[in-house]
């Protein structure tokens, strides 16, 4: 199974669930080098089912595989009307075709999102 935690920040969840989970390959996805240094530290020595990509959510270039699933928290609060949008494509381009919803939370609460 396949993991992205898009706009992962310190990357707190994304080192909780590869942990959980160790089955899972979870990619940690952030436009901001800053913080995923920071959670590079904090994960500690990386696990073989963690990986960190520095990249914008609306314009990634993702490996080639799709993804099982995908979280996002805080992350669309932050964008305009456009970004926002052009990253739910993004991310709804990026979801395995047998995957039919994904999870996003904006502000503080959280909504269910059609994949394609």
């Amino acid at each position: 199974m396949r993991l992205l935690d898009a706009g992962s920040g310190l990357g707190l969840e994304t080192a909780r669930l590869a942990a959980e989970h160790p089955e899972t390959l979870v990619t940690g996805l952030d436009r901001n080098a800053e913080l995923l240094g920071i959670a590079r530290q904090r994960a500690g020595p990386r696990p073989a089912n963690l990986l960190w990509l520095e990249a914008d959510l609306a314009a990634v270039e993702l490996p080639e595989a799709p993804f099982d699933a995908i979280r996002t928290e805080r992350v669309l609060m932050y964008a305009t009307a456009a970004t926002a949008s052009a990253s739910v494509k993004s991310v709804a381009e990026r979801i395995r075709p047998s995957v039919s919803q994904w999870w996003a939370s904006t502000k503080c609460s959280s909504s269910l999102l059609s994949g394609r």
